[in-house]
């Protein structure tokens, strides 16, 4: 009946879900390999922030002060990374954020935190509307699956990291995790250029009809 018909057409669904999230095309390989190693890049450190800083000797204000100021440079931001990432190759645009992580990094191991949560609000900024772009062209003609499956695969390579993180911390120093974290940034930016930059399917003709 129309009920029995429902239910298999539910369960066809939903098994396609599956099945396109675990044989995901090239092109969405390539992102889930793309968003895989950022996540863990910036997984392995950003949790320890807090304690990094608290440890280096600063105090709670100091620390507060630092995130207010990451979080004002991602806020005048974003409007025009939004506008980059419309007019620009959003690969390129989620590269210039790896690039800033990095930089950032960099600056938090050289003892300069300010300046290096500034680069942070800046990445942060910057990859939000590069990453969308990406995932919306590569996505064809179902964009919630496809954003969600991306966004599981974020979740499930940042979920051990911050662990990893810690451990690797406590056993071989700061240096040693943001260096770890800062070459897998690298990684990620380098391994978009697996990711084709013409538009796929539907995806590509929603987004040139904005």
């Amino acid at each position: 009946g129309e009920g029995g018909g429902r239910s298999a057409s539910l369960a066809r669904a939903v098994k396609e879900a599956y099945v396109h999230a675990v044989r995901p095309s090239r092109a969405m390989a390539a992102m889930y390999l793309v968003v895989a190693l950022d996540r863990v890049g910036w997984s392995l450190w950003f949790p320890l922030l807090s304690a990094m800083l608290y440890k280096g000797g600063h105090g709670v204000t100091e620390v507060a002060a630092m995130m207010a100021a990451m979080s004002a440079v991602q806020t005048v931001a974003s409007p025009l990374a939004g506008r980059l990432a419309d007019r620009a190759d959003p690969r390129a645009v989620v590269a210039a954020s790896e690039a800033a992580g990095v930089a950032g990094i960099a600056l938090l191991a050289a003892g300069r935190p300010l300046e290096a949560l500034m680069l942070v609000g800046l990445s942060v900024a910057t990859w939000v509307p590069g990453y969308n772009k990406l995932v919306a062209l590569q996505a064809g003609e179902r964009p919630g699956e496809a954003y969600a499956t991306v966004n599981t695969v974020r979740l499930g390579a940042s979920s051990v990291a911050p662990y990893v993180g810690g451990l690797l911390h406590d056993l071989a120093g700061a240096a040693a995790t943001l260096a770890l974290a800062a070459a897998t940034l690298v990684a990620s930016a380098a391994a978009l250029a697996l990711v084709p930059r013409e538009e796929a399917g539907r995806g590509g003709e929603a987004l040139r009809e904005l």
